[in-house]
């Protein structure tokens, strides 16, 4: 039984679970269906594992305590798999394209029967396209989808991630597409067939840098390790590592902190002048992080607001104060012999609010009835969000990520900034003087932000309040990720909102959420890696050193959690009638990303750094290969001219075919532990082999074959990526401020329903007339508005940075 200590009574989830009563089939071997469905499973739904097997990895121990606790699960030679299907009101699938007919299930056959029947098919590629039988392992799909390019020192090998962050991150995609299938479901009665390609669900996160290749660079985006720039970086404290992640707004009082003679010194103050003498800046950034202790550093946070994070370990965080008193893990006791196993503490609730199942709980009991076909008239095809209006209070990525998916779904989404506090993102990046409004055409802004309308509003003057209050009235969502205090210092209290719409859902999505010991702290993607113990789980293996991912990974992690919290509470609402408050806190999200981590920090054990390497695929590595052409342009990855290759071998059939393949076949009958005696030995022939071939040639010459491969996709040729461009996940968006370029489209392939058409990303208040005019105010109100500078069509004293 789970035992679920919670001091904070506010976070206490009591209520009937949103998901309750949901039967949900699980056709999965692997981690991407079983994370998926671990987390349907926490809020409310009963799960049933058809548990297929085949030369797909095998969940290690570990994975298994995290994602299979609590799941019903039944092995597919033992199961009428038909008869399950019949009864079930979801089916998530992580096998080859084609399983499903292959055995009888073909989705868009079972939708023409079960019209209401919610399908999410999860592959390394997605369901079509040359590449879609393509075999894959955590660390070639890592590579597939352009992250990989960016992860790593500049003068070593792209590195994977640890913890099998591809598989999670598609698990995670999976739960937050299947909440707003089902929430569509029961809008409109219909169902739906979600293709999840994981390769697209990264094409669409590389933060800036695939905007910043295609749109500027025509050229890869560089690794930079640990440090972007001096103020952007982790580095040693005195026991340990520690991170900073100033932006503009941010770094003089960080260099205050660093000693008056920096942050007066004229190299330093201009940020444009600033970049020229980085480098010496940068040894003074680490001086100042050397000579204080993790914990010193954190405490700056909050008194200083500048962004500081330490990086924890799973085995610190389960004694973190801020995670006891909010209640995040569940404490599993395992009915076991072994003492060591009696207590084991996983993550809990992604977010509180909404009843969670503590992992081993048994399902509630089906006491709501979820509709099928017979009990309304199926309407045609809709997107499951049309109706659904959100203010989006959101900046940066996190927030903006989780917006646009709710838009690509038909949410209308009103994004709301002051004249005078706009979207940093607008402004980040410099743009040639002779651009009038550089505002409106930033290409990091547009990556996040198309599809939705944009309503300029000073939130902190009471005209401004009052009209945003006349829109609460009429809205279903607000979304914001402001600091912990800012809402309530603005006056918009939950009290306040519910006052004028007692059946709002609000999300708030601060880094360490609003209540708890670290509320006050500021905190940005890397910030919340390094907090989350997400980034300790990465690193070379020759040293000491934990390497961060390449982008701001905390941000789009807490953004798809914010996309399913969002789905679940209109799920609630639709059953209850009643809004609620979701207390998102993004580090929180993060650290389920590592739930396996966590089981191990239970049983007493650290984190490995394994490099490109793992302890049962053998050999697996990040291998050098030769150029595209010598006159290719782009052929140069800006660091030291190579171009990479991972393969990875999960069997003994894989390693046959390998080592013949590479022409050793007098090694192609060695075993696992020889493979692991010898993986140096290893690792030269094949190197020696890749380095003849281009990546997509050593790729396909190993799929060929039965084994998996991907070149290492950076961030200029993943545009041109054969699989990305057969199943059209590029689009060209008409966008007047901005010249042509390819830019992702939709994230989740609705199979049978109707995609959402995009939209450029708005300009700086380019719906204020329409949207307050519906309001009922009058041209006369709205000139006295801009006139006050409530609203405007342009930040009021923009700068870079």
């Amino acid at each position: 039984m789970a035992v679920r200590d919670v001091s904070d009574p506010d976070l206490v989830d009591t209520e009937l679970p949103p998901l309750a009563g949901l039967r949900v089939v699980e056709i999965g071997g692997g981690i991407p269906a079983a994370f998926c469905a671990r987390q349907l499973r926490g809020f409310g739904a009963h799960t049933i594992r058809v548990e297929v097997g085949g030369d797909e990895p095998s969940l290690t121990p570990d994975e298994a305590t995290f994602l299979l606790t609590g799941a019903e699960r039944i092995a597919f030679h033992d199961c009428d798999l038909e008869s399950l299907v019949a009864d079930a009101d979801v089916l998530i699938e992580d096998q080859a394209p084609g399983w499903l007919a292959a055995h009888g299930l073909e989705p868009t056959a079972l939708l023409a029967r079960r019209p209401e029947l919610v399908i999410t098919s999860i592959s390394p590629f997605g369901q079509s396209g040359p590449r879609a039988q393509w075999l894959t392992t955590p660390a070639v799909q890592f590579a597939a989808g352009g992250l990989m390019s960016l992860t790593g020192e500049p003068h070593r090998t792209p590195l994977v991630t640890g913890g099998s962050q591809a598989f999670f991150l598609g698990g995670l995609h999976a739960f937050a597409a299947t909440t707003a299938l089902v929430l569509g479901r029961l809008r409109t009665g219909r169902g739906d067939w979600i293709d999840l390609s994981m390769q697209e669900c990264a094409a669409s996160m590389p933060e800036l840098y695939g905007a910043q290749s295609e749109y500027v660079l025509q050229a890869p985006v560089p690794r930079s390790g640990n440090s972007v720039r001096a103020a952007w970086g982790v580095y040693r404290a005195a026991d340990g590592f520690a991170g900073v992640c100033c932006l503009e707004r941010q770094a003089h009082t960080f260099m205050r902190l660093i000693g008056d003679e920096i942050a007066d010194d004229p190299r330093f103050i201009d940020p444009t002048q600033r970049q020229e003498f980085d480098d010496e800046l940068l040894a003074h950034v680490m001086a100042f992080m050397i000579e204080r202790t993790k914990d010193e550093l954190v405490a700056l946070s909050p008194v200083h607001r500048v962004p500081f994070g330490a990086v924890r370990t799973p085995r610190e965080l389960l004694h973190d104060e801020a995670y006891a008193q909010r209640g995040f893990f569940d404490r599993l006791r395992l009915a076991d012999d072994d003492a060591s196993e009696a207590s084991i503490m996983v993550p809990g609730r992604p977010f509180p609010g909404l009843g969670w199942v503590p992992a081993g709980d048994p399902s509630p009991e089906p006491s709501v009835h979820w509709p099928r076909a017979t009990d309304r008239h199926p309407s045609p095809p809709a997107l499951p969000l049309a109706g659904i209006r959100i203010l989006d209070l959101t900046m940066m990525w996190a927030g903006p990520y989780a917006t646009k998916l709710l838009a690509e779904l038909g949410a209308e989404v009103i994004k709301i900034e002051s004249p005078s506090a706009w979207d940093n993102i607008r402004t980040l990046i410099a743009q040639d003087a002779s651009i009038a409004d550089p505002w409106n055409s930033a290409y990091y802004f547009n990556e996040y932000n198309h599809s939705k309308k944009s309503l300029t509003l000073d939130l902190a003057q009471p005209a401004g309040r009052d009209v945003f209050l006349r829109l609460v009235a009429d809205s279903d969502v607000v979304i914001e990720n402001y600091r912990a205090d800012v809402m309530d210092n603005l006056g918009l209290t939950d009290d306040v909102l519910r006052g004028v719409n007692d059946d709002l859902v609000v999300i708030s999505m601060a880094g360490f959420g609003k209540t708890g010991p670290l509320r006050n702290h500021v905190g940005f993607g890397p910030i919340i890696e390094m907090m989350s113990g997400l980034m300790s789980l990465t690193g070379y293996g020759d040293d000491d050193i934990p390497v961060k991912s390449g982008i701001s990974y905390g941000d789009p992690v807490g953004g798809l959690n914010a996309v399913a919290a969002t789905a679940l509470s209109l799920i609630a609402r639709h059953r209850s009638g009643n809004g609620r408050h979701i207390d998102l806190a993004q580090r929180e999200t993060a650290s389920t990303m590592a739930g396996p981590a966590f089981v191990a920090a239970s049983r007493g054990k650290d984190p490995i750094h394994w490099g490109n390497r793992h302890p049962q695929f053998v050999p697996q590595g990040c291998y050098l290969a030769a150029d595209a052409a010598p006159d290719d342009p782009s052929a140069a990855d800006h660091q030291d001219g190579g171009r990479w290759v991972v393969i990875s071998i999960v069997n003994d059939r894989q390693w046959g075919a390998l080592a013949t393949l590479i022409g050793r076949a007098d090694l192609a009958t060695l075993d696992l532990l020889a493979r692991q005696r010898r993986h140096d030995e290893l690792d030269r022939l094949i190197g020696d082999w890749c380095a003849e071939r281009t990546p997509e040639e050593a790729a396909e010459s190993c799929q060929a074959v039965g084994v998996p491969a991907s070149p290492v996709i950076d961030t200029y040729r993943m545009h041109d990526d054969p699989q990305l461009v057969a199943r059209g996940f590029w689009v060209r968006v008409p966008n007047e401020k901005m010249h042509s370029y390819r830019q992702s489209g939709h994230t989740w392939r609705r199979v049978t329903g109707v995609q959402h058409r995009l939209r450029r990303s708005p300009w700086f208040g380019e719906h204020n007339h329409e949207l307050l005019s519906a309001l009922g105010l009058r041209d006369a109100e709205l000139a006295a508005l801009e006139d006050a500078r409530v609203i405007a069509d342009a930040p009021i004293n923009p700068g870079v940075g």
